[in-house]
């Protein structure tokens, strides 16, 4: 029971995969001017934050997600005042509609 033609390609396409994850994993840092390679256990460095700049990260990331908490509210607000007046004014069409049948 033979593979025949299908089976070299089958391991030539394994072999170029394997050797695209090699060359993947190589080049995750590249971009940051450190590149991470587990053959020489090179681990990034980051710099270290002062404990006033994480401060300030901090503050600001709550004053962006107060800001986005009080928009989606307003939005929400907004929204439903909407349908409630809509509702209201087809709830006074259908009423009128139903006395005008019923006269």
């Amino acid at each position: 029971m033979g593979f025949g033609a299908s089976a070299g390609s089958m391991n030539t396409i394994l072999k170029n995969n394997r050797n695209m994850l090699r060359r993947k994993k190589t080049r995750k840092f590249e971009d940051k001017s450190i590149v991470y390679d587990s053959k020489y256990n090179m681990k990034p460095q980051y710099k270290e934050a002062s404990p006033q700049l994480l401060r300030k990260i901090n503050r600001r990331m709550t004053e962006e997600r107060k800001r986005r908490e009080t928009r989606i509210i307003i939005v929400f607000v907004c929204v439903m005042l909407l349908l409630t007046v809509c509702l209201l004014y087809l709830e006074g069409n259908y009423n009128q509609m139903l006395t005008m049948i019923t006269e």
